[in-house]
């Protein structure tokens, strides 16, 4: 489940910006920007339980195989999984740590949320 919150934070990846906290570097962004804080294990090692995650609102149709996405589920919790494989069903998505296979709901234009651009490890 992911929760938006306010941080204080370290980054995850070295790249242009992102020395600065995730709001701020949500700021910079091209498209509409969101920080959340993530929770469980399904994405690691790509990105650890409660970093923060920024995400764009990316327009969908421009949604490539390998983006990780943040959407709602069936049962309406906000979920960050890979897109795998677009279908006429909405895109197929997977924890890249989830032992059970893809995921149950598919990613469409009315669930879809947004694509992870940058994570941040949380101050201990």
């Amino acid at each position: 489940m992911i929760q938006a919150e306010q941080s204080r934070c370290d980054p995850i990846r070295d790249r242009p910006g992102s020395e600065q906290p995730p709001e701020a570097f949500a700021r910079t962004r091209p498209y509409a920007a969101q920080v959340w804080r993530g929770q469980g294990l399904s994405m690691e090692p790509l990105i650890p339980p409660d970093a923060w995650i920024v995400s764009e609102e990316l327009p969908f149709e421009d949604l490539k195989v390998g983006q990780v996405v943040l959407y709602h589920s069936s049962s309406g919790r906000r979920v960050a999984h890979a897109l795998v494989k677009n279908t006429c069903q909405g895109w197929i998505t997977v924890g890249v740590n989830n032992e059970h296979g893809i995921d149950d709901t598919r990613v469409t234009d009315y669930n879809y949320l947004g694509v992870i651009t940058a994570a941040f490890l949380a101050e201990k």
